[in-house]
Formats: structure tokens, sequence, C-alpha cells
């Protein structure tokens, strides 16, 4: 190997080295306190045995020829399945965006070379995404991999092994011949031929999920969002006095969670965002979805989203389906879950159509709901009544109402349920703790942005 650049070996050394410092630093520790603390001559020997061994193991040309030979365990990609559904095991792929045909749409080919990749198929290997994530010159490692950059190969050690060993890392987003489908990813049989009753005429498509654009959106809407930059210019704008930044402004933003408990199942650019995936809202200027009224009147909230005819639909298939006393098993559970989140999706609509209207119509004397109810229905109201707004923020921090309200929907339910079904405490747990993760989470999300943007106001 050819004579590389001094500086840049050495500024490569450095980003790796400081790495393995920091994964060495806390494991060292825990040795040199036993090693601090023991009298037994032999044990220190055996510490000390230990101690060398881990500094060794840690080396950066040692370090990195044992990750070689890991690597080839996980993906680097650009389009993911598991967004999909995490179980989904086919083919992820990595598709720079110089690479895809340029759409007017914004998409994937929009992207400039800054864009991030993903690392997905086994979490166990965290420290390997970091590694490859760990940026020179602005550029993650994997791209001067993918590039065989011959100062990087300088810097690990530049024998012809370890640039053997640049060579498998830069080569995991190589698809090869395993370039598969699966079960669980989404399919669509799209008519490319004339006859739609011949097979042969269609081609079937299987959108990909492209973390990489999801990535840059969430960083984007978050700088947007939360950055110094936009604090300074919400607070010229409560001083009415000029701002060279600007204020960007996402009505009605979704945030869609992958992954669950788990983002790094599904890859490591979704555990950097916790899971969260921001929605654009894609709605006409205006739009109701029904005739809306407010629910005033002495029944209950739930009872009277039970009135409804949706709500009415799922919940007798939803009751039939348990009544037929199905086993106790993954498609049961599964099916459970299908009908308990169009039951959620149901009420999500109901709030998003009671979020429309006026705000105040909850304090119409002919309103009846609960203070939980109202915060929850009639969050504008805190911008035009004072009282209520203080109450609003200290119940809105405590966050004991989410609970209260979780728990009311749980109750309606197990009634709704009830009859043949012997419905209990357990059901109850459950339900109310899906309804506070799955409805109460996005929807405050929206309510607690709003209401951070009205302090700096």
């Amino acid at each position: 190997m050819g004579q590389g650049d001094p500086n840049r070996v050495s500024g490569f050394r450095s980003v790796m080295e400081e790495f393995l410092k920091e994964q060495l630093e806390p494991k060292l520790k825990q040795i040199l306190n036993k090693l601090e603390k023991e009298e037994d001559p032999e044990k220190r020997v055996e510490l000390s045995e230990k101690r060398d061994s881990l500094v060794e193991e840690y080396g950066l040309r040692s370090w990195v020829e044992k990750a070689a030979a890991l690597v080839v365990h996980i993906d680097a990609a650009t389009h993911i399945l598991k967004a999909t559904d995490s179980h989904a095991k086919g083919t992820n792929l990595y598709c720079p965006p110089a690479s895809l045909t340029p759409l007017e749409e914004v998409g994937s080919c929009h992207l400039d070379e800054s864009f991030a990749v993903d690392f997905t198929n086994n979490s166990a290997r965290f420290v390997l995404y970091k590694f490859l994530s760990l940026e020179y010159e602005g550029v993650p490692l994997f791209k001067w991999f993918k590039i065989h950059d011959k100062d990087l190969c300088e810097a690990i050690g530049g024998a012809d092994s370890i640039s053997d060993h640049c060579s498998t890392f830069g080569s995991i987003s190589e698809l090869g011949n395993k370039l598969a489908s699966h079960e669980r990813m989404k399919q669509i049989y799209w008519l490319t031929g004339e006859d739609p009753v011949e097979d042969v005429d269609f081609t079937i498509l299987a959108p990909m999920y492209s973390s990489s654009l999801a990535h840059e959106v969430y960083g984007r809407i978050s700088e947007h969002k939360y950055s110094d930059n936009t604090k300074a210019a919400r607070a010229a704008k409560r001083k009415n006095e000029y701002c060279e930044y600007g204020i960007h402004e996402y009505p009605h933003l979704g945030i869609q969670k992958l992954g669950g408990t788990k983002p790094q199942n599904v890859s490591q650019l979704n555990s950097e965002r916790g899971g969260r995936n921001y929605l654009l809202a894609s709605l006409p200027p205006v739009w109701m979805s029904r005739s809306v009224r407010p629910p005033y009147g002495r029944r209950p909230l739930f009872e009277q989203f039970g009135l409804r005819r949706d709500t009415q639909a799922v919940l007798k298939h939803f009751q039939g389906f348990l009544e037929s006393d199905p086993p106790a098993n993954m498609t049961t559970r599964i099916r459970r879950d299908e009908y308990l989140d169009q039951l959620l999706g149901e009420f999500s609509l109901y709030c998003g159509d009671l979020h429309a209207l006026d705000p105040c119509w909850s304090a119409d004397p002919k309103c009846l709901l609960v203070e939980c109810e109202v915060m929850l229905l009639d969050p504008g109201r805190y911008a035009r009544d004072a009282d209520f707004a203080a109450r609003f923020r200290e119940k809105y921090a405590s966050r004991d109402w989410t609970k209260d309200i979780s728990n009311r929907f749980a109750n309606w339910l197990n009634g709704a349920l009830g009859g043949k079904l012997p419905l209990e405490d357990a059901e109850q747990v459950f339900w109310s703790d899906v309804f506070r993760e799955d409805v109460m989470t996005p929807l405050l999300k929206n309510v607690g942005e709003k209401l951070k943007e009205e302090a700096h106001v």
C-alpha cells in the first residue's frame, strides 16, 4: 500500500482510538477497582492478566480484526424491511441517492451526499453500528470503507490482511445473490401487461421504507422546532422585535412509533430517534369527516363515543370474536390487537373531529364532562381561558390525569364487551395501558408541543 497523507492517517486513527478508549474505560475500571482492593497475590496476578488482555483486545488493530469477523451479520442500508414489520427477514437495500432516478416528488433521490446510512439485522452488534457511524471530515467511516480509502486502511495497520478487513467493512451493503422478499413485507401486484386474468401480466412490488429519508426529515423538523435559532425567533416574536431567523410551523404533525419498546430491533437510526418518525399532515384545507357535535349531556364521554356507528361496528365484531372462545395463541392475540387498534383509531378520529371545533366549546354549561376529558378534547381552551390554562399546565405536567382517562376507557370497554365474557381486572389493566400508549402519548405530544410554542410567544 502506498504512502498516504500523514495528517489524514493520524486523523482517522485518532477518531477510532478515541472511540475504543470510550468502550474500554468502563470495563477496565471494574478490573482496576477490584485490583486495588484485592490482597491475595494470586488473584492480583489473575486480575492483572485480565487487565492486560482487555487493553490488548481494545487495541485498534486487534479490535478491527475481530470486528471484521462479526460485521457480516449486519446490513448497511438506506431502505429497510423491519420498519414495516419487525419480524420481516428479507433483503434490506443500500441505494445511494445519486443512484436513484431523479423525480419531481420529494423522495430519497433528493438527499445529498451527507445522507445517513442505517444499520440493521442484529441489534446485539450495537458497538459495530457506532464504529461505522463515526465521522471523519463529516463523513461516516462506513462511506470511507466503501471507497477503500487508503488513508483509513493505513491508519488501521496498512498490511494486506488489514486491507482485506477494510474491504469487508465496505462490502456489507452489497447484496450479492441474497435478494429476497418476505411474507411479512407489504406487497402489491401491479398490472404491467394487458390481461388481468394472466398471472404473468403482473409484477409484484414491495414498497421499501426509506430510513435515510425518514432520518433526514426527523432531523430537519426537530431542528426547526427545538433549535436555539428557533428559540431566539420565538423570543423576538414575543417582544415584537426583528430576528434574522424564521419560525417553521408543522400543523397537525403526527408521530409514528416503530419498534415499540425496542426500537433498536428495527434499525440503528430508528433507535437513535427513540422509534419516533414524523408524519406530515396530508389533509385538505378544511376537513370534517362527519357531522360532529360537542359531547354535551349527562352521558359519559366513552358512552357517547360508543354510540357512533363505526364504533358500534368494531365493537360488534370484537365481541363476536371474543365470544367464539378462540384458543390462547399468537393468532388470537394478533386478531385481538387488530380489533383494539381499530377501536383506538376510531377514538383518535373522534378526538381529531372535536379538536376541529371552535375552542372553548367545553365551557358551555351543557358540557358535563370531567376535567380530564375536557383537557383531552378541548386543548385550545387554555389559550382563551386563563383559569383553565393554569389548571391545564399544572395537570399536564403531572400526567396523573392521563391514568384517569385511560382507566375510564378501560372500564367502558370492559362493560361494552361484557355480557357473556368474564372480563376482569387483567383485561382492564391491559386496555388502559394500550390506550395510554397508543392514544394519549401521540395526542399529548401535539398538545405539549403547542404549549411549548405558546410559552415562547
